[in-house]
């Protein structure tokens, strides 16, 4: 599991300073959770976050990607660093609202299911 880790950091890091990716990552957003409450990218806490970009409610995804994810928010809890797993939609029509609610508690119960309002 940590490697999912390394590789992720390896992605994200650079954009905190100079970034050599061709795009600009980051910026400011408005999406709703699963429990219809409002989030940007001012985050209340100062966990990391593990973020996938997917479906909640696809079964191949969800059995797959999202339950390495919390494993690895696991490991890394076990290590003392706590980790928020995100998981922002990419299928709007399958995810909408509180329809990521049993799908991501399922998974892990700190999971946290983004989409557009």
């Amino acid at each position: 599991m940590r490697p999912l880790i390394a590789a992720v950091c390896c992605a994200v890091l650079p954009a905190f300073g100079q970034s050599s990716f061709p795009v600009n990552i980051g910026g400011p957003y408005t999406l709703v959770d699963q429990n219809g409450g409002v989030r940007t990218e001012v985050v209340a806490n100062s966990n990391a976050q593990l973020v996938f970009f997917g479906c909640a409610n696809c079964l191949n995804i969800r059995s797959a990607a999202l339950r390495l994810m919390a494993q690895d928010v696991d490991v890394r809890a076990e290590d003392g660093i706590d980790v928020t797993p995100v998981m922002i939609t990419a299928a709007q029509h399958r995810d909408r609202g509180n329809a990521m609610s049993a799908p991501l508690a399922d998974i892990h119960p700190e999971f946290v299911g983004l989409a557009r309002d």
